[in-house]
Order: C-alpha cells, then structure tokens, then sequence
C-alpha cells in the first residue's frame, strides 16, 4: 500500500460529462460556475466546464458531487489562480488607459 492508499482513496466517476462524483477531497479550494478548484490526496485538481454547480459536499468523508457539463480535468502540485480577476483588479486596469 502506498501513501495515498493508506490515508484516503481517490476516485473520480463522470457519468455523461454532467454528473462528476470525487472522493479523497481534502479541501474546496473556490468554485465557479465555470471552474472548481479541488485539494485532494493527489494534488490540486482543477475541474472546468459550464453552469457548475455542487450538488452534495462532505469534506468529513472527502466527497464532493458537482453537476453541469464538465470539460476539463487537470491536475496540479500547486493551486492554479483563478481567471476571474478581482474588482479592484479590474478598476486599476481602467486607469491604466
């Protein structure tokens, strides 16, 4: 048994790129109707698609359900930054003109 096997098991189960069940989640990192960013056993893992939404959360067992159309999968060592840039972000840009 290696590391992850011995704290907790990660499993990924899409069901027609609508319905995606994970376990092994330590933490929920941000979430978007576009993108969820996920702490797991493995790393970060960074689910994107359209019209996100989390159906059922329980961070004591490590399992997330997260419905809408899910297009991407991708896993990290570090967190990704978000696209969504803050407001004051956005304030400073427009000054910059």
């Amino acid at each position: 048994m290696n590391a992850i096997e011995e704290t907790k098991k990660h499993e990924i189960v899409l069901t027609n790129k609508e319905n995606l069940h994970i376990t092994g989640i330590k933490k929920l990192e941000s979430m978007n109707k576009e993108e969820f960013i996920l702490d797991t056993v493995c790393g970060y893992l960074v689910v994107g698609g359209v019209n996100l939404e989390m159906a059922s959360l329980d961070i004591d067992n490590g399992k997330i359900h997260i419905k809408g159309v899910v297009h991407k999968l991708e896993y990290s060592h570090k967190k990704e930054k978000t696209k969504e840039k803050s407001f004051l972000a956005k304030v400073f840009k427009w000054f910059q003109y």
